[in-house]
């Protein structure tokens, strides 16, 4: 019996066509390091965006500040919109975690089907791509129980720098950015009002979607847990 993805590709593929397994598994390959790339890019602008923001409140000596190619001039609306800008930029980062998890899921129910003793051995581990970000799970926890020691170590810690970077980065800078701008143009300056609602909606649509997440894994996990009991015989969970 299979999981939700694995009975998506048993149901794409026929049985003997490995090689045009072999074909998309390569494809899936290049999306899983694209996404991989597009993380570790946006990491590092997020990083750079927070120092602006701090650097650009804090000296009105400071006109303009350039960052690669884009460039920023210190003005009232540049301060007020960044906290909003960065915290867009951290929703679709989580939004690429998520798709970085649902790909290394694609990857191996592919492997699992079609390459079952390489699926087994767990080596595609070793050169799954590393994702460039402190928020990033190293791998999906399905596979747990399966790592080595070291492994295991890896993912307990990227699951607590999860926790701390978002709590962080989201919540920590998104509160202390705002309560600079209100203490510098105070309640009343409009446009400072209009980005805290936005970072506000982005907040609450990244609870939600972490909920989604959340409970699709657990979902997921019991299913799978479910379905590996009944492959060895025992009985149903619930």
């Amino acid at each position: 019996m299979a999981t939700d993805i694995e009975q998506r590709v048993n149901d794409a593929f026929d049985n003997d066509d490995i090689e045009g397994a072999a074909k998309y598994l390569d494809i899936v390959m290049t999306s899983w390091r694209d996404v991989t790339q597009s993380m570790g890019r946006l990491t590092l602008l997020l990083f750079l965006l927070a120092a602006a923001f701090e650097l650009l409140v804090a000296s009105s000596a400071v006109k303009d500040l350039t960052i690669g190619p884009l460039s920023l001039g210190n003005t009232s609306i540049v301060q007020d919109f960044l906290p909003a800008i960065i915290a867009y930029f951290l929703y679709y980062e989580f939004y690429l975690s998520t798709r970085w998890d649902r790909i290394a899921l694609l990857y191996k129910a592919i492997l699992k089907r079609f390459y079952p003793k390489l699926y087994r051995s767990r080596l595609f581990l070793i050169f799954a791509p590393i994702v460039q970000s402190p928020w990033a799970s190293p791998y999906d926890i399905t596979d747990h129980d399966h790592l080595s020691k070291v492994d295991k170590f890896d993912f307990f810690v990227a699951m607590i720098m999860d926790i701390f970077v978002w709590l962080v980065l989201f919540l920590g800078f998104e509160i202390q950015a705002y309560y600079k701008l209100i203490d510098k143009y105070g309640l009343s300056a409009t446009l400072v009002l209009i980005s805290l609602a936005l970072s506000a909606l982005l907040f609450v649509l990244f609870l939600v979607r972490a909920y989604i997440v959340i409970s699709e894994s657990i979902s997921e996990r019991l299913r799978e847990l479910e379905l590996d009991g009944i492959d060895r015989g025992l009985p149903k969970i619930g």
